[in-house]
């Protein structure tokens, strides 16, 4: 009866862990990379492809091959991911995409090479289904209610190689060895009784250490170039991993060291202060590299900073500063509010990161600002935390939770003298923000002579022609401003680059970005065509 139950663990172990893969690789590329549709498809794809390609008459990739090859990829993915390596997108994209399939490929195979005879077909796929749902289960439940931070790909992606056949061993293995190995990694004893050797756990620790010890001692990024750095951190225990490669279990303890000791990496976002994980993903409060700044990052996107001094706490940094397009974009609303002696004038802001505009608000004023992520909100509240919010000068300041076009249809129609849209999720853009009826809808919302803007800073995607096209489709006035051009002296005064766009009725009510040289009129492109909720296709404005 043991023998018969550890037979089914082995078939459900070896479906779970591809089905958190397909979790954890579909959340990363969809939030690291771009919030695009259909970009879930691609895993996917590959998920079924390995099912087919497994149980086919036909072996197309030999398992040796596969075998050999996972680790290697498995390495040049935890240096991307340790690292923190964001660029080429094409490159990242296709790494994670790889290793996904290799991964896949080696546990499905696993799977396949137990299949039992007909008699107990229906018990296998009984307990491959109950595989697949409970790494399912892991990654949506489990996980985010034990770990403020995203362990699941990482642990799916050990347990992967720890699944795959020795090197040494022949190319298919038994099921006398498939079920000695899923003993071994459940933590149970082998069935002969050996021990274990401790070099098995001595080596892992040692990885562990060694690159605790680089993180935490080697000179920071602003004394060492960052590339460097981090190939310094990271390149040598990698390397001493790649040694454990004929073992699957020390080379998966051994790997996981390495994503262990690189928890004291604090790479460009500095020290730690705060972390905080739901449905929308991580948010943490961290300090800055050069210790005089707090600032909240999601995902590997930082979404506002500010200044401990209390002398400088008041001033709006990153993509907000006020020698930025933003600033630019206030003066022109107050110089123009001012002009017409508007009595009550209202702000309203889609996306709250820290809470940085409000420094721009004006005794008088309503401001309301809408976020989706109840974590951003708490955060931006907190003032041992962030003060923009407690500092503002507005008459009225209203936090809206719950998804923005969504909360805005209960606003009243003409309420709004400026709207601002900030929205991002690890640079990603939620589509839906920006089709021809959310711009309509924005329209209802603006009061006569009101202004939209919108801030598309991103790796990946061009939006200004979608902008482009929806301002031509809907007849609007409609300016640009790539402020990518900074000096060293405009960093250093806690200044990013940034790219804004703003949107009128008329050329009346953007007369004032007129006298502004880096402001220019948009270009629209043909082939992106106009965004809809029915249609859209980021593929078109990726930046290659």
């Amino acid at each position: 009866k043991e023998s018969s139950f550890t037979r089914r663990l082995h078939w459900a172990v070896c479906a779970a862990v591809p089905s958190s893969l397909l979790l954890g690789v579909t959340t990363y590329i969809t939030t690291d990379v771009a919030s695009m549709p259909l970009l879930w498809v691609l895993p996917l794809a590959l998920y079924l492809l390995t099912f087919v390609l497994v149980f086919s008459r036909r072996q197309f990739i030999p398992a040796k091959l596969l075998s050999r090859a996972l680790p290697i990829g498995a390495l040049a993915l935890a240096y991307q991911m340790c690292a923190g390596l964001s660029e080429p997108a094409w490159l990242v994209l296709g790494l994670h995409l790889g290793v996904f399939f290799l991964a896949t490929m080696v546990c499905h195979a696993r799977l396949a090479a137990a299949r039992p005879d007909a008699e107990q077909l229906t018990d296998f796929y009984l307990w491959m289904s109950l595989g697949g749902v409970l790494g399912g289960l892991f990654n949506s439940l489990l996980a985010p209610m034990l770990c403020n931070s995203v362990v699941e790909y990482p642990l799916a992606l050990l347990a992967a190689c720890w699944l795959r056949m020795e090197t040494e061993r022949r190319a298919s293995l038994g099921t006398t060895d498939a079920m000695a190995q899923s003993r071994a990694m459940l933590g149970a004893p082998p069935a002969s009784s050996i021990q274990r050797p401790a070099s098995d756990f001595l080596w892992p620790l040692c990885l562990a250490v060694l690159t605790a010890a680089l993180a935490a001692f080697l000179p920071p990024a602003k004394l060492l170039p960052a590339q460097l750095q981090s190939l310094a951190i990271f390149g040598l225990p990698l390397l001493l991993c790649f040694l454990l490669v004929d073992s699957p279990r020390r080379f998966a303890l051994g790997l996981g060291a390495v994503f262990l000791g690189a928890a004291c990496f604090t790479g460009g976002f500095g020290k730690t202060l705060h972390v905080e994980r739901n449905f929308f993903g991580v948010t943490r409060v961290t300090l800055s590299p050069t210790g005089d700044a707090r600032q909240i990052v999601h995902g590997r996107t930082i979404h506002g900073r500010q200044f401990l001094d209390a002398a400088r706490a008041a001033e709006p940094l990153t993509f907000y500063h006020r020698e930025g397009p933003l600033g630019d974009v206030f003066k022109v609303f107050a110089a123009r509010a001012d002009g017409l002696q508007l009595p009550a004038r209202s702000v309203g802001v889609i996306g709250l990161g820290a809470g940085s505009m409000a420094a721009y608000a004006r005794p008088g004023e309503r401001w309301t600002f809408y976020d989706i992520d109840p974590s951003v909100l708490r955060i931006a509240q907190d003032t041992n935390f962030f003060t923009f919010l407690a500092r503002s000068a507005a008459a009225e300041t209203r936090l809206v939770e719950g998804d923005a076009r969504l909360r805005l249809c209960e606003a009243a129609d003409g309420g709004y003298d400026l709207l601002v849209l900030d929205a991002f999720s690890s640079d990603a853009i939620p589509v839906h923000l920006i089709t021809r009826e959310a711009v309509a809808l924005y329209l209802r919302k603006l009061a006569p002579g009101g202004m939209l803007a919108f801030h598309i800073s991103n790796r990946y995607l061009d939006l200004e022609p979608v902008l482009a096209n929806l301002a031509e489709d809907l007849r609007l006035v409609a300016l640009g401003c790539d402020d990518m051009s900074l000096t060293e002296a405009e960093f250093a005064t806690g200044r990013e680059q940034a790219h804004w766009v703003v949107m009128a009725r008329s050329e009346v009510d953007l007369v004032g970005f007129q006298r502004r040289t880096r402001w220019s009129p948009l270009e629209g492109r043909a082939s992106v065509g106009v965004w809809t909720d029915d249609f859209s296709s980021p593929l078109r404005v990726w930046q290659r």
